[in-house]
């Protein structure tokens, strides 16, 4: 049998924290000041409805200049955040047909660099945009802070989105060491590991009810989450996308922030064996192009692997107590999830109650999905993956 050779460091995943980019840059170099001071200054900008202008004053510059990872990632961010504040500056109405080329040509540039999409992301809101209040400080939610900043409560919401991804990093090495001990049919080892990532989904869960502390549903609601829709794909008021400037003469048509490109989750999915209904299957994959590109062939590589229920269910006879820490696995997983949809209808559904917009914000996902049917799917069919007994 070939050795297992799968490593963390191999797709830009560390061991410390996970999909979360290691010492992230909080300022670009300074031939780049004019996108490190936009992106600082766009909570003032967009409550005085000034990002267009500045947008439009901008020079385009040299993105060929960017160096390495951590300097794309931020300036990802940076684009991705003054981007996403130029498109919904002013909400629904008015809403521009166009990206400007001093804009939109770095912007495609940085994400063909890390294999995503010009449009706001989980790496923005969260991998690559996080810093210790402390920095001699522990790694944790109570000494984070965001980057790059938006209005309505974005600190709280993406630094709570921080911890969860920290919470969830013990639980890529139990990954690894599953597959491994599965490959050498060392059943001790893989109820070890499926009891690890048990505690670690419990972790996860317990990380994410900590947004109730700071975050008002109606700020999240009307000011926050409308900044982190895409276009296009069907959506309102853009649903045929943006020109992007010296880009594209065609209309180009992306999905905005979601849970679903977080690559923690989808690596629960493939190494437990959770198989989702068609549909929704084709939005988690989709997402994928949403991440960045090493992250998505990690997860890619994962579902090369058989994975862990089949192996549970061929030993289930001869080691019971693998049978009964895969599903305490698959039952943390359906927790976890059962938990994103309070918190979903906690800050979404029942604030859209009170909204204009409330037929559309209520039914779509900033993502572009049908929210809450996407979301009880996806719990579901986690469910349904345990085995019996």
């Amino acid at each position: 049998m070939a050795n297992f050779d799968l490593q963390l460091n191999d797709f830009f995943v560390s061991e410390e924290c996970g999909f979360l980019t290691e010492d992230p840059l909080v300022c670009l170099p300074p031939y780049f000041d004019a996108w490190n001071t936009l992106g600082q200054n766009l909570v003032f900008l967009l409550k005085s409805r000034q990002v267009r202008h500045r947008v439009n004053e901008l020079p385009l510059l040299d993105h060929t200049r960017l160096r390495g990872f951590r300097q794309h990632a931020l300036a990802h961010t940076l684009l991705s955040y003054i981007g996403n504040s130029y498109v919904w500056q002013d909400g629904e109405e008015g809403t521009p047909n166009k990206v400007p080329k001093q804009l939109a040509i770095p912007w495609c540039a940085v994400s063909d660099y890390l294999g995503l999409h010009p449009v706001i992301c989980h790496l923005d809101g969260a991998l690559a945009n996080w810093q210790k209040v402390d920095i001699n400080g522990p790694l944790e939610l109570d000494n984070l802070q965001c980057i790059i900043e938006l209005p309505g409560g974005s600190s709280w919401f993406f630094m709570v989105t921080v911890q969860v991804e920290l919470s969830g990093t013990a639980g890529l090495k139990h990954i690894i060491s599953g597959l491994e001990a599965a490959r050498a049919c060392d059943d001790e080892k893989v109820f070890e590991a499926l009891s690890g990532m048990a505690s670690v989904l419990d972790d996860m869960k317990c990380s994410l009810a900590r947004m109730h502390e700071k975050l008002d549903p109606d700020d999240f609601h009307n000011i926050l989450r409308p900044l982190l829709c895409g276009w296009g794909l069907g959506s309102k008021p853009l649903p045929g996308g943006l020109v992007y400037e010296g880009v594209s003469d065609e209309t180009l048509e992306f999905s905005g922030g979601s849970a679903a490109q977080s690559s923690t989750l989808q690596c629960f999915d493939e190494v437990l064996g959770v198989e989702h209904e068609p549909d929704k299957k084709a939005f988690l994959v989709r997402m994928r192009d949403y991440m960045p590109r090493r992250h998505r062939e990690f997860i890619q590589a994962l579902a090369k692997e058989p994975c862990l229920r089949s192996y549970v269910f061929k030993r289930q006879n001869n080691c019971r107590k693998l049978l009964s820490a895969y599903n305490e696995c698959i039952k943390s997983l359906q927790e976890f999830r059962n938990y994103h949809l309070q918190i979903v209808a906690k800050y979404i559904i029942s604030p859209s109650h009170k909204s204009t917009n409330c037929d559309v914000v209520a039914k779509q996902g900033t993502g572009g999905t049908s929210l809450m049917s996407f979301l009880k799917g996806v719990r579901n069919t986690t469910g349904k993956s345990s085995i019996d007994t």
